[in-house]
């Protein structure tokens, strides 16, 4: 399953003998940490070199520019005297990998993206947001077993409290037509978070897909009420079909040509189909 996940950047600063920052994307409450302007004052009049870079970093990043991300990134790592990434706080360099993976990511080249986002792992297991990038670059790639076994150590790290890894595995799970698993682990996510548009799309178009198109419905007219982008719009469309609504699933079909981001060659081919 083809997705853009939309990423919201928020340094996380706090005041010790050293500052602990780190680049957190996209979580289900698309929330940010809130901090008075006193304290990050305080908190900026004592950063490290490599944080102030990282910091830029996170802003060039959030402005599209990779290239200049990816240079600031590579001083950091260079850089081994920086006494914040180098000396005890090592763990935080994942999130440097991290962000590099990241860049690497939206500029497609795809062997680097994986390179980094492994390195960010292997510093710090725990580090999902990492492990959500690397899924969605197995997805790019549609290496979807890869996928699922990622996204179930992604659910085993964070499943308690966050329901995206529980997206991330029930598309893998859709992708390789295992509906049944498919829908069971979304209602494991939406237990968690059931407001989830993402998990919502994911068990309406796992129903639809195992043939029960009228149970999935709701949960897809759902999703695309909160968000209606081309992925979520094009699972509604198949289910329209199904359900003999043509000129819903036609309008949804076209939508998605329109926006002309993802599932466009999917939609034409279903366009394409006697009764359209």
């Amino acid at each position: 399953m083809k997705k853009i996940i939309a990423i919201l950047f928020t340094i996380l600063l706090s005041a010790n003998i050293a500052y602990a920052e780190k680049v957190s994307m996209y979580s289900k409450n698309n929330g940010q940490t809130i901090i008075s302007k006193e304290q990050k004052t305080k908190q900026l009049a004592n950063i490290t070199p490599g944080q102030k870079k990282f910091i830029q970093a996170g802003t060039l990043f959030n402005n599209k520019y990779y290239q200049k991300t990816i240079k600031n990134l590579n001083e950091i790592i260079n850089n081994k005297e920086d006494p914040f990434f180098w000396k005890g706080y090592e763990t935080d360099l994942s999130c440097v990998y991290q962000l590099l993976g990241m860049c690497y990511l939206q500029l497609q080249e795809y062997p680097a993206a994986e390179l980094n986002l492994q390195k960010a792992i292997a510093i710090d297991q725990r580090n999902f947001y990492a492990y959500d990038s690397l899924v969605e670059m197995y997805h790019m790639e549609k290496r979807f077993a890869e996928a699922k076994t990622l996204a179930q150590k992604e659910v085993d790290l964070v499943g308690q409290m966050n329901g995206k890894p529980y997206y991330n595995l029930g598309a893998s799970l859709v992708e390789l037509k295992e509906y049944e698993e498919a829908i069971s682990v979304a209602d494991r996510g939406l237990k968690i978070a059931p407001k989830s548009y993402h998990l919502q799309d994911v068990k309406g178009y796992a129903l639809v897909m195992s043939g029960k198109a009228k149970k999935g419905l709701p949960y897809l007219e759902y999703a695309a009420k909160i968000r209606a982008v081309p992925e979520i719009l094009f699972h509604r469309g198949c289910c329209y079909e199904a359900l003999g609504e043509k000129a819903l699933a036609l309008a949804d079909f076209k939508a998605v040509i329109a926006a002309n981001e993802n599932y466009v060659e999917e939609a034409k081919a279903h366009l394409g189909k006697k009764g359209f």
